[in-house]
């Protein structure tokens, strides 16, 4: 990538509530008027935010590029959003963060378990969730679809894909509540 951005000129700016919930944010950033752009991250660092798939997919096959953040800014985004201290050691090697090396070691090992035949060996499992989630929602009150019905179908499909019995799934569900606060 070349060139520099003026970094006071945000065009994303993922920290900002407004955005996030914002109807036509998605648009606003599929139709960016270029294919990188200054951004701010949910944790109020600068990002650089790619919008268009051709340049996502090359930044994918660049080498050089990585996810793993500079030492300590994963842990201190992490502690601006509440996560306890007891619980970073947990966060600081994700899959997500980890150096490239160490992601594409970790990524052979699990890529069996979200194959394409596998995640449609799930289907008849997804589409029960989601007909028999509805069944449980208070029809006189407000629900959050959140939390009552994306979060749970993704949590089990989740956690069946990486074969995590019953019995653990509940910590897999106040864990998860932990990180997205």
């Amino acid at each position: 990538m070349t060139g520099t951005f003026d970094w006071t000129d945000i065009e994303f700016d993922l920290s900002d509530v407004n955005f996030v919930t914002d109807r036509e944010a998605g648009e606003r950033w599929t139709g960016a008027p270029r294919p990188v752009c200054p951004g701010r991250f949910s944790d109020g660092n600068d990002v650089y935010v790619v919008t268009q798939y051709e340049a996502v997919r090359s930044l994918f096959a660049d080498r050089r590029v990585s996810n793993h953040p500079p030492e300590g800014v994963h842990l201190d985004s992490m502690r601006r959003r509440g996560v306890p201290e007891e619980l970073l050691k947990y966060f600081d090697s994700t899959i997500m963060t980890m150096v490239p090396e160490d992601h594409r070691r970790v990524r052979s090992l699990i890529d069996r378990a979200f194959s394409v035949r596998r995640v449609k060996s799930l289907r008849p499992r997804i589409e029960l969730l989601a007909d028999q989630l509805p069944d449980r929602m208070d029809p006189e009150s407000e629900t959050d679809l959140v939390a009552e019905y994306a979060h749970p179908i993704s949590t089990t499909v989740i956690c069946e894909l990486l074969g995590v019995d019953d019995e653990y799934r509940q910590g897999s569900v106040k864990f998860r509540a932990c990180v997205e606060g």
